[in-house]
């Protein structure tokens, strides 16, 4: 982990409905999606540090995550965008978009 840490600044795939995004300290990412959509963070460091969240059922400033923890796991966006930014350490962004129900 620590050589992907060094060498990219942050690290997405995107597969049908799911965002999966890496993001390390210092970093600042935007999730577009709708209201209703899931964001889970899991810590990949034993502290990340200097949490912040906004736009979602449960905000954060400033807070902790600690690996092993279910802390940021299963938020809800509750406006059609969603804010994560971290001061230190590597952290996982799953965002699960709603999809449409198909009529038929």
């Amino acid at each position: 982990m620590m050589c992907l840490q060094r060498q990219m600044k942050y690290l997405k795939f995107i597969e049908k409905n799911q965002e999966i995004t890496l993001l390390r300290g210092g970093d600042k990412q935007i999730f577009y999606g709708k209201k209703g959509d899931a964001l889970s963070l899991t810590a990949l460091d034993q502290e990340v540090k200097g949490v912040t969240l906004s736009g979602l059922e449960y905000p954060l400033k400033d807070g902790i995550l600690r690996l092993g923890s279910t802390r940021g796991i299963s938020n809800v966006l509750v406006e059609n965008t969603a804010t994560v930014y971290l001061k230190k350490g590597l952290l996982l962004c799953v965002h699960i978009s709603l999809l449409k129900k198909q009529t038929g």
